[in-house]
């Protein structure tokens, strides 16, 4: 299955701002995103340590059902 993807080339945040809207630029861009690298990074590992806990679990679960099985 072949993709199509539209690539647009800008020469700036001006040109930028006519393609995304700003509520998803950063002020340094010319939006009024609100963005904390730091927040971001906190809330991405502990969604990674929710991520691997699930795993575990289901991990354990199939061993147990696996065990029950045999």
């Amino acid at each position: 299955m072949l993709l199509h993807v539209q690539i647009v080339l800008l020469n700036n945040a001006e040109e930028l701002r006519g393609h995304v809207d700003r509520s998803q630029l950063t002020a340094d861009l010319g939006g009024v995103l609100q963005y904390d690298h730091r927040q971001w990074i906190q809330h991405r590992a502990v969604r990674l340590t929710d991520l691997r806990v699930l795993f575990l679990v289901k991990c354990k679960i199939y061993w147990i059902i696996s065990l029950n099985m045999a």
